[in-house]
Order: structure tokens, then sequence, then C-alpha cells
């Protein structure tokens, strides 16, 4: 009967790390719909943290948001918008800011980051 007890803990606890670590929702609104850029790799996308950090010329081309758990590292919040770039064609984010919704609630964080693509063209 134990060993009934233990397998079921220690299968709800690997269900709700899985949840857990899977809580990042995403939305995405793109900023110029006249382009189509070819998916890249999420992988490939860099981060940056300010605009004057980014050493080519470059165009803005979404807006992501993200919302976690409050009890989450900001991680997986940027390998969803790593994906999210990747998907409308984007090779870079700019991280915009994190913070906790202004309401008290420290349930969940917010991210806003700009999905961008940089240009060969004008690199120094």
């Amino acid at each position: 009967m134990k060993n009934h007890v233990d397998t079921r803990y220690i299968i709800t606890t690997i269900l709700s790390s899985l949840i857990l670590s899977s809580c990042v929702s995403t939305s995405v609104t793109k900023l110029n719909t006249k382009y189509k850029y070819r998916p890249t790799s999420p992988q490939q996308v860099e981060l940056y943290l300010e605009p004057e950090d980014v050493p080519c010329d470059f165009e803005r081309i979404a807006l992501i948001n993200t919302e976690t758990a409050f009890e989450m590292d900001n991680t997986s919040s940027i390998n969803a918008a790593k994906k999210e770039t990747a998907a409308v064609g984007g090779n870079a984010i700019i991280i915009r800011e994190y913070k906790y919704p202004e309401d008290g609630d420290e349930t969940s964080k917010v991210g806003t980051m700009v999905a961008i693509y940089i240009s060969d063209r004008g690199c120094s």
C-alpha cells in the first residue's frame, strides 16, 4: 500500500512541475503587416536590453507580451518570446521591461519585448 501512495505522489509532483514549467502565456502584435519575414530559429534569436545596444540597423516587427507565474524565473518568459520572435521572422529581441501587475497581484509577472529583424545592411 505504501508503494502505491508514493508512486501517486511522485506522479503528481512530476505533472505539477511540467504544468508550472509551461505556464507562459504570450501575445504577439505585428507592427508591420506589409512585409513578411521568413521564420528563423529560436536558438538564433539574440537579446538586447536597449535599442542602442543593437550593432546594426534593424526593423521593429512585433510587440511580444509574456505573462508567467510569480515563482518562475525569467528564462521561461524569454524562451517563449524567442519562439514567437522566430515565428514572425525576427532574429533579435529588445527587452523593454518586466514588472508585476499594478493591482498588487504577486501571482504573476509580465514581460514586454520588441521582436526585431537585424539587417546585414548598415552593419558596422
